[in-house]
Formats: structure tokens, sequence, C-alpha cells
């Protein structure tokens, strides 16, 4: 705006617009007047379909998404046994089985000396082809029956050799790879005129031999029959006999301990020793707990170790041994020699009584 000289304030008008002349060589619109809109033109946005067009649309897309998965689904679905039939076909062999059998004592593996060779297990050959034969009954030559690999492994595992952790793995060759913890026979156990395979947990295994056959030494007057293999014998007799057995291992001589006899071990908990010769050896209460009047663990395996380095047999070639008491080991006087001698010298002053000399 541009204003004139000053007049006096009654004639002075009021200042009036000038137009700014434009840069761009167009006049600018009014003061106050919106510019006109711009005309469209054929490079502008393409013209959108209405909404209900565009929703009818993604539905129909969704809905052919849909039955493209399902049409799939259910091709995989029915073709799936058919491909596996005929891949089973193109790689069946002949099933072998292959166990590791637990290696015998002081070997850290039961792989044969030489190849082809006997394996070095105490599983002895007899065993070892039943187990084998037990196993290929159940199995097919399809590389995918698993039915067969798990109904071959529950029949192991009922045998009682090995134990929950047992694993059978088939493979691409056709062999069944047997693998597992064994459970190892440490003792038997007189039932019923049979010798029964025990563990040191007192474990039952499969096999039972004809009395004093069994090469183990044994225990004695267990009342409780026989578990099923893999099972805890029950009672406690068994357990106690196993324990002490155990402790016995060390003792010199113990070759010529035969089995442990636990018959009074239910009334008084009292265990009796036999040796080879069926002489007794009275020890007493268990090894792992106190009892009252009677000398510890440790010092009755000392003196059956001494009685064998003094007399050449841990029994000292006595009937009846005792081994219990605190003060000393007493023989038992089993065929009334004593008495017979007290009976003869009753006059002599220096005369014996009672029926056991201490040693």
């Amino acid at each position: 705006m541009a204003c004139g000289i000053p007049a006096p304030l009654s004639l002075r008008p009021l200042c009036t617009q000038t137009a700014m002349p434009s840069t761009s060589g167009q006049s600018d619109p009014p003061i106050g007047k919106a510019p006109p809109a711009l005309a469209e033109t054929s490079e502008g946005p393409a013209p959108q379909p209405p909404l209900a067009e565009r929703s009818w649309l993604g539905m129909a897309s969704s809905i052919i998404s849909t039955l493209l998965f399902i049409t799939l689904l259910a091709t995989l679905v029915v073709a799936y046994p058919m491909l596996q039939a005929r891949a089973g076909q193109l790689q069946a062999a002949a099933p072998s089985v292959q166990f590791s059998w637990p290696p015998l004592a002081g070997l850290a593996s039961a792989e044969p000396a030489v190849p082809g060779g006997e394996p070095r297990t105490w599983v002895n050959a007899e065993i070892r082809s039943d187990l084998e034969r037990l196993v290929l009954k159940r199995l097919s030559s399809d590389p995918f029956d698993h039915d067969g690999l798990n109904a071959a492994r529950e029949d192991l595992l009922r045998t009682g050799w090995i134990t929950s952790d047992l694993t059978l793995i088939r493979q691409d060759d056709g062999v069944v790879r047997v693998s597992g913890t064994w459970r190892v026979p440490v003792a038997a156990v007189r039932f019923n005129d049979r010798d029964h395979l025990v563990t040191r947990s007192a474990e039952l295994l499969p096999l039972s031999y004809a009395q004093g056959s069994s090469g183990f030494k044994v225990i004695l007057g267990v009342p409780s029959p026989p578990p099923e293999p893999g099972k805890v014998w029950l009672g406690g007799e068994v357990q106690a006999g196993l324990k002490l057995l155990a402790h016995l291992a060390a003792v010199q001589g113990v070759h010529q301990i035969a089995s442990v006899d636990t018959t009074e071990f239910a009334t008084t908990r009292s265990l009796t020793i036999v040796t080879d010769l069926g002489n007794r050896i009275l020890w007493g209460g268990p090894v792992d707990a106190f009892s009252p009047g009677q000398a510890p663990t440790t010092t009755k395996l000392a003196r059956l170790s001494r009685l064998f380095r003094e007399h050449g047999r841990v029994d000292a070639g006595r009937a009846v041994l005792d081994v219990r008491l605190a003060d000393g080991v007493y023989v038992h006087d089993t065929a009334g020699v004593l008495a017979r001698a007290e009976s003869q010298a009753a006059d002599a002053p220096q005369s014996r009584q009672g029926d056991r000399v201490r040693r």
C-alpha cells in the first residue's frame, strides 16, 4: 500500500491498495478470493471401485486360498502312506540285530579280540542266541516299522536283563542295534530247590540252576517267593544276605564261604555263614545296623581273616564257630566233647565249665 502527503485530518483519505507485480508474470488473485480449482489430468489417480465391490473381492481371495490349502493337505494325507510304502520297498533290507553285550570284568568293551570272534562277555552263547531271536521275531524288513521296534523293546524289558534305558535303533543297512544298562548277577537265592540269580540290588534275573550248580554264593532261608524278572525280591532277607556277602569279599579265605543262611533273620535279625564243608559261623546282626552286645562288623571280618591265617580255614575246621560277641571268638561244642570230659573229671579242680571255649 502507498499513502500520499498527509492532509488535514478531515480531508485525509484512506490508504488504497496497489497491486504488486508478480514475479511469475501472472497476476495474483484478488485478496479474499480462493484460487480456482486445478483441473484433473489423465495422469492422475485411477478411479476406485465402490467399497462393496472391494470387500467381495477380498473375501473371494481368502476363500480360494483356504480351499487350496485344504486340497494340498488332503493330498499329503492320502499320498503319504503310499509314498512311505514305496520308500520302504526301495530301502527294504532283511533285518539283523547287534547287541552291545556287557564286557567281562576288567574289560572296557565286549568286542571280540579278533574280527568275527566270540564277544568277550559274561553272557553265555545260549542266552545271547535267545535274546537275538526274541528281537528278530518282532522285526520286519520295513525300515519304517516302528511298531515292531517298540514290541521288541517291550519283550526285552520283560526278560529283566536290561534296565529301562534300553534303546533299539534301526540303521540304513537293516541292522538293529540294541544297547542299555545290563543287570549283572552277583549271587543266587535258593527257593524250592532252585538257585535263582539276583543282582546286587536284589533284582531277580531270568536264570535259575539246580541247587549248588550256579557257581555263585547262595542266600538260604528266604521265605518269600521270587518276583517277576527285573523286580526286587521282597522281605529283606535277600538284601541282608547280599550286603554280608559284599563285605565278606575282602576276607582272606572267602573262597571257602559257600552261602549265607537267613532263616532266623525275620525273628532275631541274625545271619549265619555256611562254608564249603557245611560248617557254620554265627555272624549275628546285619552289617549296616548296630547290634547290642555284638562286635562291630570290622572286628568280625578281621577275626575271620585271622582264623584263615592261623588255621588255614575261616571256620577253623569247627562245626560251629561264633564270631558275634564283643569279647572274642567261641567254638561251640556241638559233639558234646566238653560235657563228657567234665563228667569224667568231675573231681578235678581245673575242670572247664560250659559248652564253649573262648578262642
